[in-house]
C-alpha cells in the first residue's frame, strides 16, 4: 500500500506549490495529473527515496509560498508593466509564524540529510538557485544546509566513506560516462527488455518537449517563470558529481518532473490566473478622471463581451487537446512503470528464501548472487537489504552461460567461507535472460546441476527461489559480512571534537542569521557581524573535514 500512500500524498505539496504560481485552475489541476502520469521513475516503493521525494516538494512548497522573495504591490497601470513574474506575492503571515516556516524547512533537511544520500544535494541545490534569482528570501539559507550536509556526511558517515573514496568522487566530472551509464546501458538485450526502456525515453523527452513549449507560450504571454526554470534545471547539476549506480538520470527526471508537468499543462493553460487579466483595464480605469471613467469601463465590458465565445473556443480546444496528450501518456505510463514486471515484482518465494538467510546469518556473512555482468553492487531483482545491512555481504559473479558449468561458481561459494549462501531467483534469471538472451530453462537446469554438486547443498527450494550452501569442515574461516570491513578504520582524530564544536556554533550562527532577517526586520543591524563572525567559523570547518577525509580514508 506504501506507493498508493506516497503517490497520493506528494499530490498536496505540490498543489501547494502551484497555489504560489500565477497560473489557473486549469493549469494546476491538468499539472498534478501529469504530475502523476509522468512519475514512471519507480521510486515510490517503501524506501527512503520515496519519503524524501515527498519531504523535497514540501520545501520548496514552503519556500514559494512564504518566501519567495516578493511581496504584494500596489497595483500599476498595465503599460507601466513590461511582464509579469509567474510567481505570485509571498503569503502574509506573522513574524512568530515565518520563523516556524523557516525552522520546520531547516528541520526537514535535517531529516533528510540523515535517511537519504541525494535528496539533501537537490534541496540545496534547488534552493540555490531560487536564491540567484530572488525567489528565496532567506538568502544564507543554501549555506546553512550546505553546512548540515557537510557535518553530516564528514561525522556521521564515515562508516562508508572510509575506504570508498572512489566510489565517492571517481566520478566528479565525467559527465559523458556517466549520461551514458545511466541511459545507454540500458538499452540492452533481448526487444521484451528494450520495448520499457525506449517508452520511458519516449514519455521523459514528451515531458520535457512539453514543458519547453509550455515556457515558451507563457514568455510570449509576456510572463517570467523564474522558478519553475529553476527547479527544472537545478537537479541536472548532480549529474557532473555521480552517475549513483546508473540511476542518476532517473532521479534527475523525477525531481524534474514537478516543474516540468507544471510548464506542461501552461502549455495548454497558460492564462495567469481568473481576474488577473482584467487588471491592468482596471488599473488604467482608476488612473482616468471624470467621464473618462465610466467610458472607459463601458468600452472594457464590450470587449470582454465580443471576447467570450472566441475564449471559450480557446478552452475547449485546449482541453480536448489536453485531455488527449493525458491519455497518451496513461498508455506509455503503464508500459514504462510495469514493463519491466517480469524482474522486479517480489514473488513470496524469494522474500522466504531471503528471510532464510537472515535467520541464520548469526552475526554475519556473504551472499553470491549470479548475474550479467558481474561486478555490480546493486540487484533490484531480489528482496534484499531491506534489514542487517551490515551483517549481510552480497557478491555478484557472471552467471555461467552453460547452466551446467558449476565449477567457477562452487569454487567462489566455498572461497567466501563458512556459512555464506548461494541464492538464485526467477526474477534474477528473468532479467539475465531478458539482458543476456540467456536460455529460458537456464535457472532450471541450474539448479539441477547445482543440486547435484557434491561440496554444496540445498537449504531452501521453492517456486521462486533457492539457496545454496557450501559443505565446508568445521575449520575452515566463517565467511565476513560488512562489520569486518566496519571495524578498521577509527572514527577519529584529533581535528573530531575541534570540528564537531566548529559545527554547531556554525550551524547556530547561521541559523539565527536567518531567523533574524526573516522575523526580526528591527535587528538587522546583527546580521553583518553574525556574517563575519562564521566566515572564520565556517572555514575551520572546512579545514576540519578535509583532514578528516584525508586521515581515515
Amino acid at each position: 500500500w506504501w506507493p498508493v500512500i506516497i503517490d497520493t500524498l506528494i499530490v498536496v505539496p505540490f498543489l501547494l506549490l502551484t497555489r504560489a504560481l500565477r497560473i489557473s485552475w486549469r493549469a494546476r489541476w491538468l499539472a498534478a495529473l501529469l504530475l502523476c502520469l509522468g512519475n514512471w521513475v519507480g521510486q515510490d516503493y517503501f524506501s527512503p527515496q520515496s519519503f524524501n521525494f515527498l519531504l523535497y516538494l514540501v520545501v520548496i512548497a514552503i519556500l514559494l509560498t512564504w518566501f519567495s522573495g516578493r511581496r504584494q504591490q500596489p497595483r500599476r497601470p498595465e503599460p507601466e508593466r513590461k511582464r509579469l513574474s509567474g510567481e505570485r506575492p509571498a503569503a502574509q503571515v506573522g513574524s512568530a509564524q515565518r520563523g516556524i516556516l523557516l525552522l520546520l524547512v531547516i528541520g526537514i533537511f535535517v531529516a533528510s540529510v540523515i535517511s537519504h544520500q541525494l535528496t539533501p544535494f537537490l534541496m540545496i541545490a534547488a534552493c540555490a538557485g531560487l536564491v540567484i534569482v530572488g525567489r528565496c528570501t532567506p538568502r544564507g539559507l543554501p549555506i546553512l544546509l550546505a553546512v548540515i550536509a557537510i557535518g553530516w556526511v564528514s561525522f556521521a558517515t564515515v562508516g562508508y566513506w572510509s575506504g570508498h573514496m572512489s566510489t565517492i568522487f571517481g566520478q566528479i566530472g565525467r559527465l559523458g560516462s556517466t549520461i551514458s551509464a545511466s541511459v545507454g546501458s540500458h538499452l540492452i538485450g533481448t526487444p521484451t527488455h528494450q520495448f520499457p526502456v525506449y517508452g520511458r525515453i519516449v514519455l521523459a523527452g514528451i515531458i520535457i518537449g512539453l514543458a519547453v513549449l509550455g515556457l515558451l507560450r507563457r514568455w510570449h504571454r509576456r510572463v517570467t517563470d523564474r522558478a519553475l526554470v529553476i527547479l527544472l534545471i537545478a537537479p541536472v547539476s548532480i549529474a557532473a558529481l555521480q552517475n549513483y549506480g546508473g540511476e542518476i538520470s532517473l532521479r534527475i527526471f523525477l525531481f524534474a518532473l514537478p516543474a516540468a508537468a507544471i510548464l506542461a499543462a501552461c502549455l495548454f493553460f497558460p492564462e495567469t490566473g481568473a481576474g488577473e487579466a482584467g487588471a491592468g483595464e482596471a488599473g488604467a480605469g482608476k488612473a482616468g478622471t471624470g467621464d473618462a471613467q465610466p467610458r472607459a469601463a463601458g468600452e472594457a465590458a464590450s470587449r470582454r463581451r465580443a471576447s467570450e465565445p472566441r475564449s471559450h473556443r480557446r478552452v475547449v480546444l485546449a482541453a480536448a487537446a489536453s485531455g488527449l496528450v493525458a491519455v497518451s501518456l496513461a498508455g506509455l505510463f503503464v508500459l514504462t512503470r510495469y514493463g519491466n514486471e517480469g524482474f522486479e515484482q517480489i514473488p513470496r518465494g524469494e522474500l522466504k528464501a531471503m528471510n532464510y538467510i537472515y535467520a541464520h546469518q548469526r552475526g554475519g556473512t556473504a551472499v553470491l548472487w549470479l548475474s550479467r555482468p558481474s561486478g555490480i553492487n546493486a540487484t533490484p531483482q531480489m528482496p534484499w537489504q531491506f534489514r542487517d545491512t551490515a551483517s549481510v555481504r552480497f557478491v555478484s559473479l557472471t552467471a555461467p552461460r552453460n547452466p551446467a558449468d558449476t565449477a567457477k561458481v562452487v569454487a567462489d561459494l566455498k572461497r567466501l567461507g563458512r556459512g555464506a549462501y548461494l541464492i538464485t531467483t526467477n526474477t534474477e534469471a528473468t532479467f539475465i535472460r531478458q539482458t543476456a538472451s540467456y536460455d529460458p530453462a537456464w535457472e532450471r537446469s541450474f539448479r539441477a546441476a547445482m543440486a547435484a554438486e557434491p561440496g554444496v547443498r540445498v537449504v531452501v527450494s521453492n517456486r521462486d527461489a533457492a539457496v545454496f550452501r557450501a559443505r565446508l569442515p568445521a575449520t575452515a574461516p566463517r565467511a565476513r559480512s560488512e562489520l569486518h570491513a566496519a571495524a578498521t578504520y577509527s572514527g577519529s582524530t584529533i581535528w573530531t571534537p575541534i570540528g564537531l564544536a566548529v559545527l554547531i556554533l556554525s550551524v547556530v550562527l547561521l541559523a539565527s542569521r536567518e531567523l533574524i532577517r526573516e522575523c526580526l526586520p528591527a535587528r538587522r543591524w546583527l546580521m553583518r557581524p553574525l556574517a563575519l563572525a562564521c566566515i572564520p567559523l565556517v572555514t575551520l570547518l572546512l579545514i576540519a573535514v578535509v583532514e578528516r577525509f584525508r586521515v581515515i580514508s
